[in-house]
């Protein structure tokens, strides 16, 4: 197996190069924090490569749009628009093609180029110079895991497929088909985009710690131990627990040890009074009392209400699931999430097998396998509930009437958000094991997923790990957050229940550089939108002054008042009217 120092992928460094139908024309930019998280916002930057004429798709639908490209010093990134909504890894018939040499007589005479490189996304494999690869040899990562029309792509520069160099040449040559009869290419069947490496200005992402920031903050991690690894793979699964030291544990597939074997094994890494809840492979194991206990997801879910400790002012329901694989099982899956989001409709709502205080934190984490239709993430995060009929109506799933927060979870040291990875696996890292929060109700200090092959190896040495661990325990990473505190006991309230909501909302979230509150109000007054701190430090005023009923938006730029960047982090906005206020959760990640 590689070592895969192609994960170590981030930011782009620079943009060069556009040739349009007739000849080449080199751009230059300085270089652009890019993250492969299917966010694309840290895109808006980047100038586009190519624009391709709309309605010129084949009978596929694809119908190419923009093409973006970027560099940093690791990895080449690109970004396409398709069209129509596809599974990037499954059933399509898109190509793409580099000529990594930039020499037209060498490779696949394709496009006005010899293409070096021959990508099938679909078939999930390809060749370099005529020989077979697959996507570890080229360090080839694609997110969004389920079906969009937008991409992001990344590969390493470095990779060494067959023992050869992929990009000999800091020039490069670019194209992508739609194979299917009379698809659609950019930029054209006889012309490609040309792309020059820029490292005059490289970016290394700043590395995240592994320990918590305050040792009174709350750790909750989830992973897929891969068939009952805490006793096949016993060594890698105790390093890696003892590193994370969590306070909170959410197991999946482990099938063939039961709930009071799983604490044991916890207990013998990590010693002290641990409470346990489980159903079936799922098992919760917690450092604080489990107060009740539910089935939910159709079977594939198992919920938990904690009683957290003081320094948070309500317990925490924790749903720990495993939904059905990939789009075959796209129905299952979808029935799944749909009870799983009926469960905290009531759990948020007066009677019914479950009442929770307004603002109590709820938290869904575990391997969503959410491979195909991209409904259930909609599903999750909006509480848009596909089959009304039985699961009830649609809702607002968190209690400041908005959706929930999923968390964009980075590894350590690079800027790839993957969680799962399998180099024996033809499917490549894919974003699956997932953690969504209510946002209004609690402030989340940081979360990651833990790649140790990733890792420096003095970041290895301190925490007592190996590199290897991750990979050698489980095909699936595991994926920490920490939390601060409910939002209740920061400086910041979260407003009282039944108080008028204004429809605050804030788009992209998690953001960088910028993101866009809006919000609605049903009559005239004075309003007042500013931003907070976790402190409950005002940071900047974007309102203030009397607005007349209707819809408003406002860009804040991640600056306080006198123009100043502010550090990542989570900030709060809050908007006041007559009395009100209504409060929204954002996290700016640089």
């Amino acid at each position: 197996m590689m070592p895969f120092s192609f994960l170590t992928l981030r930011r782009a460094a620079s943009l060069s190069a556009l040739l349009s139908l007739a000849f080449a024309t080199t751009l230059f930019a300085a270089a652009f924090p890019i993250s492969m998280d299917g966010a694309f916002d840290d895109w808006t930057a980047v100038p586009v490569a190519f624009t391709d004429a709309s309605g010129d798709g084949g009978g596929s639908g694809i119908d190419f749009g923009r093409l973006w490209a970027a560099n940093d010093g690791r990895g080449l990134f690109l970004r396409i628009e398709l069209g129509p909504s596809l599974v990037m890894q499954e059933s399509n018939s898109l190509t793409l093609y580099i000529d990594t040499d930039n020499n037209s007589s060498t490779g696949t005479a394709v496009a006005g180029m010899g293409a070096d490189l021959v990508w099938e996304f679909g078939n999930r494999g390809g060749t370099y110079q005529g020989s077979s690869i697959f996507w570890d040899d080229i360090g080839l990562v694609t997110t969004p895991p389920h079906a969009g029309s937008d991409f992001e792509i990344s590969l390493l520069r470095a990779a060494t497929p067959g023992g050869n160099t992929l990009f000999p040449s800091n020039t490069i040559r670019i194209a992508l088909r739609d194979n299917s009869s009379g698809g659609d290419w950019i930029p054209s069947s006889s012309t490609s985009v040309s792309y020059t490496f820029d490292d005059s200005n490289p970016y290394d992402p700043p590395a995240i710690a592994l320990d918590k920031a305050n040792a009174d903050y709350l750790r909750v991690m989830t992973h897929n131990v891969k068939n009952d690894g805490l006793w096949s793979r016993s060594a890698e699964h105790g390093r890696l627990v003892q590193a994370i030291n969590p306070d909170i544990i959410a197991y999946q597939e482990i099938y063939n040890n039961d709930g009071p074997t799983t604490l044991s094994w916890v207990q013998s890494y990590l010693p002290g009074t641990w409470y346990l809840s489980w159903s079936g492979e799922l098992k919760i194991i917690s450092r604080y009392p489990i107060l009740q206990e539910w089935s939910t997801g159709a079977g594939r879910a198992w919920a938990a209400l904690i009683d957290l400790p003081t320094a948070f002012t309500h317990d925490l329901l924790l749903i720990n699931l495993h939904l059905k694989c990939c789009s075959t099982g796209d129905s299952q899956r979808q029935q799944q999430i749909d009870d799983v989001m009926s469960f905290i409709r009531d759990a948020e709502s007066a009677g019914g097998s479950i009442t929770l205080p307004a603002y109590t934190p709820i938290m869904i984490v575990g391997d969503t396998n959410m491979y195909g239709d991209a409904q259930q993430v909609t599903t999750l995060l909006t509480g848009d509930i596909l089959d009304n009929g039985t699961y009830g109506p649609d809702f607002n799933p968190d209690w400041d009437g908005t959706a929930l927060d999923a968390l964009v979870s980075r590894q350590l040291s690079v800027r790839q958000t993957y969680s799962y990875y399998n180099p024996a696996s033809s499917y490549g890292p894919s974003h699956i094991d997932r953690i969504t929060v209510t946002g209004s109700a609690v402030t989340v200090d940081k979360s990651f997923m833990l790649h140790t092959q990733n890792l420096d190896p003095a970041v290895l040495a301190a925490a007592g790990l190996n590199a290897g661990d991750s990979q050698a325990a489980s095909d699936h990473a595991p994926h920490v957050v920490d939390l601060q505190s409910d939002n209740t006991s920061t400086g910041v309230a979260a407003p009282a229940p039944g108080a008028l909501r204004f429809a605050l909302v804030n788009r992209p979230n998690p953001f960088n550089p910028q993101t866009s509150i809006s919000f609605a109000l049903s009559s005239a007054g004075e309003v007042r939108l500013a931003v907070f701190d976790v402190q409950g430090r005002k940071v900047t005023t974007l309102v203030d002054g009397r607005r007349s009923a209707g819809e408003y938006s406002t860009a804040w730029d991640g600056t306080d008042d006198m123009g100043a960047a502010v550090a990542s982090g989570v900030y709060f906005a809050r908007l006041e009217k007559d009395g009100d206020s209504s409060i929204r959760r954002m996290i700016l990640i640089r």
